[in-house]
């Protein structure tokens, strides 16, 4: 119980016993006139007892919804707070491993042409050695190489779409995709090897000792890199 409700309740039983509290100080000469002029006191004191009682029950059960009110309002701004926190955790979390993952690949780039530079180098001396199979074999690791770069480019692109995608939904301005577009440079160097590769398989299909083991070889091969 409240202190203003238990305060209230004192307030009206004094309400109710003041008629009573006058009549014995006063005193009665038998009159019964007194002792319905005391019923009627007590039946207005009920009355106003019943209405005092009830004004002050809704104003408390107002001030009571007011603070549950309160409650709930802070809770929800507490929860959507939160919520904004681990959501841009979330976002922050994808654009930093985005970055990562991306400068790692285009990390790996330079090496997986300079290891297909190498095994094109090889084939071409397994050619002045006239081997066959050495020479495929070379051809083969190369455009291995040349496949693991076309890899690691879509995987850079697809990750730059990731980052952009996620950025759309951050609460704030996102810092910048940081890895830059493969160069010129580094393509036209693929493309350089590529067409070096291509020009060695037409040369060895002019050389009998070389096209026998093309056929097998051959198979393996299409326009995005040897398979098997």
């Amino acid at each position: 119980m409240t202190t203003s409700r238990f305060t209230g309740r004192i307030a009206n039983t004094m309400i109710l016993l003041a008629p009573v509290s006058l009549l014995i100080t006063t005193g009665s000469d038998g009159n019964p006139n007194d002792w319905i002029h005391l019923a009627f006191a007590l039946t207005a004191a009920g009355v106003t007892l019943s209405y005092t009682a009830a004004a002050v029950k809704k104003r408390e059960d107002s001030v009571e919804q007011k603070n549950r009110d309160l409650e709930r309002a802070a809770r929800i701004s507490h929860e959507q707070a939160r919520n904004r926190r681990d959501q841009h955790a979330r976002l922050t979390e994808v654009m930093s491993d985005s970055n990562r993952r991306a400068w790692e690949a285009i990390g790996r780039l330079p090496g997986h042409l300079e290891a297909a530079g190498e095994f094109l180098k090889q084939a071409e001396a397994d050619w002045g050695q006239r081997v066959s199979s050495p020479f495929w074999t070379s051809l083969e690791r190369s455009k291995l190489k040349l496949k693991d770069f076309r890899d690691e480019v879509v995987t850079i692109e697809a990750l730059a779409k990731l980052y952009t995608d996620t950025a759309a939904g951050y609460d704030r301005a996102p810092p910048p995709f940081a890895v830059p577009e493969v160069s010129i440079s580094v393509l036209e160097l693929y493309r350089t090897i590529h067409d070096n590769i291509s020009g060695s398989i037409r040369l060895a299909m002019t050389d009998i000792e070389f096209v026998k083991e093309a056929t097998r070889r051959l198979q393996n091969f299409d326009d995005d890199g040897p398979h098997g």
